[in-house]
């Protein structure tokens, strides 16, 4: 049986979140307060955490353990499918604009 969200995806998923949130310039902090302020609390240090690379660091995997609603929060602020984010797709573009907009 083959792993549902494998070590490349992960590593795709990381790029991606470090990726866009340097596309908006946002900081940690500053993105922990955007979120915090639509709804969804996510520490800086989760958020720094989700784009670690080194495979050494212990919290190396929270990535991988990151809940829905971050997942949902995430893609809403940078206005990109879900898909996109885990590395499923290459398309930014959410799926349905009118659902994802009820949901950010």
């Amino acid at each position: 049986m083959s792993e549902l969200y494998t070590e490349e995806q992960m590593n795709v998923t990381k790029h991606r979140l470090r990726l866009l949130r340097k596309e908006k310039s946002l900081s940690y902090e500053n993105l922990s307060l955007l979120l915090q302020k639509q709804g969804t609390p996510i520490s800086h240090t989760n958020l720094r955490n989700y784009e670690l690379t080194d495979k050494n660091n212990p919290l190396y995997n929270r990535t991988r353990g990151m809940s829905v609603e971050n997942l949902v929060a995430l893609a809403c602020v940078y206005q990109v499918s879900l898909e996109y984010i885990l590395g499923y797709s290459d398309e930014r573009v959410p799926m349905n604009k009118e659902k994802m907009q009820g949901a950010c």
